[in-house]
């Protein structure tokens, strides 16, 4: 049974401060060593194992590591830096895999999976390979929604975009999503390219494509709502 890592807080710190997703939030997120019950902040063993095992049921986890785990202290501010958080509120909770580069974002109060999506280890000359980036993105969007031709008119949108290449167009597999998703295919894309497109569109961002969805040989897949 996973639990949650054990380091120190600094060593944790230090973890998290090559990571993109986590980059200048320590404010906004209280990282704790969980199983230290002197720590009024963290999770004790039995907590920290329902909690994993909570989100197992939505997701499966890496196996092969222990995931450091975070409670979200203020959520406007990390949704004014990051789509990612997008949906996110105060008390709820991200695990992070650095092993696996993979975070997740947990709400426990309602037992519902936020986002997930990958972990980008800062690499020297990022922010140039993102800038020499001219490649098309290719894009299927699918229709999450009870709104006939929905996934249709965001293609015609999304078109216009010279960036964007539309791939195909259809329905999804349930009709009763909440919100728009952008499930990140391609892990070469550019954050900003990612971005960019989850603030237009409203959407949170994830690295999986949904239960019960077909595959996508695209870049990325928008289910719409």
């Amino acid at each position: 049974m996973p639990k949650s890592d054990s380091r120190s807080p600094l060593i944790i710190a230090a973890i998290i401060g090559l990571v993109i997703i986590a980059l200048a939030i320590f404010s906004a997120i209280s990282f704790f060593a969980n199983g230290d019950e002197s720590n009024p902040s963290g999770l004790t063993d039995s907590e920290t194992e329902e909690l994993v095992e909570a989100v197992k049921s939505h997701l499966n986890l890496p196996t092969n590591e222990d995931p450091i785990i975070g409670e979200i202290t203020d959520a406007n501010a990390l949704v004014a830096q990051q789509a990612f958080y997008q949906g996110s509120k105060n008390g709820d909770y991200l695990l992070i895999f650095p092993e696996n580069q993979k975070a997740v974002l947990y709400d426990a109060k309602n037992d519902i999976l936020i986002n997930v999506g990958p972990i980008v280890i800062e690499q020297e000359a990022s922010s140039t390979a993102e800038i020499e980036f001219d490649g098309k993105v290719t894009i299927d969007v699918r229709n999450g929604s009870e709104t006939a031709g929905a996934a249709g008119s965001l293609a015609d949108d999304l078109r216009e975009n010279e960036n964007y290449e539309i791939g195909e167009v259809g329905n999804a597999a349930n009709s009763d999503y909440e919100q728009t998703v952008i499930v990140v295919l391609n892990p070469e894309i550019p954050d900003s390219v990612i971005t960019e497109l989850a603030d237009e569109l409203s959407a949170s961002v994830s690295a999986e494509i949904p239960v019960d969805e077909k595959d996508s040989d695209a870049d990325i897949l928008v289910i719409i709502v």
